[in-house]
């Protein structure tokens, strides 16, 4: 008797990728939330040194023109950056 040996394929089952995917899956949904946070705090970083450079100079025209200036221009200050930012709580 002659026994068939069936050659098994080099694939991949369903099952395996199933798990690769959620994995994969899991990973993702640590690694999202994370990046929103470091994206929010990037965000504040800036909006802060933009606030900050804008006081100074602020500052700088009370002292010489003894009032506060009404628009950027009036001193020269440009600002660096986004101007507009969009904020969801959620």
């Amino acid at each position: 008797m002659k026994f068939l040996l069936k050659k098994r394929r080099g694939g991949f089952s369903l099952v395996e990728l199933m798990v690769v995917v959620a994995i994969i899956a899991l990973l993702a949904a640590i690694a999202v939330p994370q990046y929103q946070k470091f994206q929010a705090k990037a965000k504040q970083s800036e909006a802060k040194t933009n606030l900050g450079g804008l006081y100074t100079a602020e500052q700088a025209f009370f002292t010489e023109w003894n009032q506060y200036f009404a628009d950027f221009r009036d001193i020269g200050y440009e600002v660096r950056g986004n101007l507009y930012y969009n904020v969801g709580f959620g």
